[in-house]
């Protein structure tokens, strides 16, 4: 030891206790550097250089010390016990082999209730699944030897853009659409673990309501004045909205039993000397009734009056197939002149009388 450094002299305190002793040791830690050489007769033999930190966790978290270690082990243990999760409740029968899974996503239509229901796609050898984590439940399970053909539907969203449903046909006549994240791995599975003759695989584009048959301008009265805004219709819960933004609050809602009338006119925007079409909506607001105004094409505005002139007091909702607005009470009796798509109760009806 160098004579520069004075040795320690332990010390003694009764009322320190071995709780004591851990606690300062997790919370304060302890640092330990020391040089130490074994020679004989004057000759160095060993030499020992120590660098020791003893403290918890935090601590050492705290003042930059294994941090890489830390990150490491937490996602090894998290990807560990998600495994471990899905292992105990992936409802695999005895020697059925996993061969794929990602995100994916079901077209579940009760009535008029349709909507995309989110999960985890499985694909074994001898069936696909798709489950919810959370609230676990099955969304979908479909045994290979059920499925008769396949179908590619390519469709534009609203936002413009391009998604791909794979529509399975079953033996009991049901058509089940799915959206995938590895669309070419899953088919190419599904033909590997199938006799479907993939020659036979038909690609369609769907019907869908292009997004200018929803792009409107409104007036909107601000205190003496009025500016006309560019935005879009919307239907949500029955209503139709219009807004600038999907983040932004709509700066009109309607509830269609509220509707007096509506009528397409011809006015004068103040953008130039042509009148430009405009559908006018009297409607009874928080006390008094309403005006409001929209302009753009005459054939959108036409298709808009058509459609909230059949409501007769019906809620509007959109059809599952097209994204055509409609009565709700239309859609769910008998389905969509546009599309022709068929309600769950109209499937039935037919049914019976085959």
């Amino acid at each position: 030891m160098s004579d520069c450094v004075k040795p320690l002299t332990p010390t003694r305190h009764k009322q320190a206790t071995v709780n004591d002793l851990l606690a300062r040791l997790l919370e304060k830690g302890l640092l330990l550097k020391t040089d130490l050489i074994i020679g004989v007769a004057g000759i160095p033999l060993l030499g020992l250089n120590l660098h020791l930190a003893l403290a918890g966790m935090s601590t050492m978290l705290k003042y930059g010390m294994m941090r890489d270690w830390d990150e490491v082990t937490r996602a090894w243990e998290s990807e560990h016990r998600r495994n471990q999760k899905e292992q105990d409740t992936l409802p695999l029968h005895q020697e059925e082999l996993m061969q794929w899974k990602g995100f994916g996503a079901h077209w579940y239509e009760n009535g008029i209730y349709a909507a995309w229901r989110p999960g985890m796609m499985y694909l074994t050898d001898k069936r696909l699944m798709l489950i919810r984590p959370e609230p676990y439940e099955v969304l979908f399970d479909v045994p290979y030897n059920e499925i008769i053909s396949l179908e590619i539907e390519r469709s534009t969203h609203f936002t413009g853009v391009e998604r791909e449903e794979l529509h399975i046909l079953l033996r009991s006549g049901n058509l089940q659409k799915i959206h995938l994240a590895d669309f070419k791995r899953v088919l190419d599975l599904i033909y590997q673990n199938t006799d479907l003759n993939r020659d036979l695989l038909l690609v369609r584009k769907s019907m869908q309501l292009e997004p200018s048959w929803f792009k409107v301008w409104f007036k909107n009265e601000v205190g003496k004045n009025s500016l006309w805004q560019s935005g879009k219709f919307c239907v949500e819960e029955g209503r139709l909205l219009w807004h600038v933004g999907r983040k932004e609050r709509p700066l009109f809602s309607l509830w269609p039993p509220d509707l007096l009338s509506c009528k397409l006119e011809y006015a004068n925007l103040g953008l130039g000397s042509n009148e430009k079409p405009v559908l006018e909506l009297h409607y009874l607001g928080s006390n008094n009734a309403e005006i409001a105004c929209f302009s753009g094409p005459e054939e959108v505005l036409s298709f808009w009056m058509n459609i909230l002139q059949g409501l007769a007091g019906d809620n509007l909702e959109v059809c599952p197939g097209c994204g055509a607005p409609g009565s709700s009470r239309r859609l769910l009796e008998e389905g969509c002149d546009r599309c022709g798509w068929l309600s769950a109760k109209k499937q039935r009806t037919l049914k019976s009388f085959l």
